[in-house]
């Protein structure tokens, strides 16, 4: 079978928009897509015959912790090309980085009511869930309100089946040790209440 070229790059990053306005602002590219799964966020970027595809999330963790910001490429066979993008590529794997300080959940990054938050830690990040009574909104504009008083940049967006996967908000900040935190919050209907969860990487 012959290769008729890269389908597209995928980048993995912490922090999705700057690379994206990087690219867009200094390379030329124009954004063209922007796709929100349950564990990353991506926005395709193309010029000419490039697609660029950039990713954040969750999903990204383990490979950002073994080998930083990366690069994926994906072949295509002969033929048409696709217009969809996939996030199955086998990552290229750049040299490893050397050790990390461990994450530490900031002790203001607390529940809506003002309650400390019971941390699971799992590998290259932290987590919290809780369910809560207030609106969507409300619950939204707490955290990017909180975000935004410690220093985060926040992004944020609305699911377009609002009613069954909610809202979301990414936050990021350069912390003193030269390391980038990054905070990921979803709120999902559950009934009449809303269930919260919270990512630190």
């Amino acid at each position: 079978m012959a290769v008729r070229g890269i389908e597209y790059v995928e980048l993995y990053t912490n922090d999705k928009q700057p690379v994206v306005d990087y690219f867009t602002a200094a390379m030329g590219f124009t954004q063209i897509a922007q796709a929100v799964d349950h564990d990353r966020e991506s926005a395709l970027l193309r010029q000419g015959d490039a697609q660029l595809v950039v990713s954040a999330g969750p999903g990204t963790s383990d490979f950002l912790d073994a080998h930083g910001d990366g690069a994926a490429f994906r072949a295509r066979a002969a033929g048409p090309p696709r217009l969809h993008f996939r996030h199955d590529a086998a990552p290229v794997y750049p040299e490893p980085k050397g050790p990390v300080a461990p994450l530490t959940w900031p002790s203001w990054l607390v529940r809506v009511d003002g309650a400390r938050l019971t941390i699971e830690k799992l590998a290259g990040q932290l987590k919290s869930t809780f369910t809560s009574s207030p609106t969507r909104e409300a619950i939204q504009a707490f955290y990017a309100g909180l975000l935004s008083s410690h220093n985060y940049r926040v992004t944020q967006g609305v699911s377009p089946a609002v009613q069954k996967f909610g809202s979301w908000l990414q936050a990021t900040t350069d912390l003193e040790n030269g390391r980038r935190s990054v905070i990921w919050i979803k709120i999902r209907p559950a009934g009449e209440n809303f269930d919260v969860e919270l990512t630190l990487q």
